[in-house]
């Protein structure tokens, strides 16, 4: 059964107010099924990014969220659409989306998948 993030016992709920927690829970349900990064999740809340990372931890415990792997490529408008959630799945290449060569395992993001359900 998933965590409610409204619960006492939940660290989320004393890492913001009250008003942050309905807006989470908005952002979240809005968003469920898709991926998120911590600074999406400080600019939404209007938090600290220090703060994003905290509540992110605690929505990982919660399994309300889960850490996946993006690569990413500066200096090409496209990064790779695949999504890994395990770090170990990304092959060891050099990155195709410039001439630059560089290697994928120096391009990763870190993104989270929102599975979050409300319980009534």
């Amino acid at each position: 059964m998933q965590s409610n993030i409204y619960g006492e016992q939940q660290k989320v709920s004393t890492l913001l107010t009250k008003k942050e927690l309905g807006e989470l829970d908005s952002f979240l349900s809005y968003q469920n099924d898709s991926y998120i990064t911590c600074n999406e999740l400080a600019n939404r809340l209007n938090i600290e990014y220090e703060l994003a990372k905290k509540v992110i931890n605690e929505l990982i415990k919660m399994h309300i969220v889960q850490m996946c792997f993006k690569v990413y490529c500066n200096n090409f408008d496209m990064s790779n659409e695949e999504i890994y959630s395990n770090i170990e799945d990304i092959p060891n290449e050099e990155c195709d989306g410039c001439e630059k060569g560089c290697s994928v395992l120096k391009n990763i993001i870190v993104i989270y998948k929102i599975n979050y359900q409300k319980e009534w």
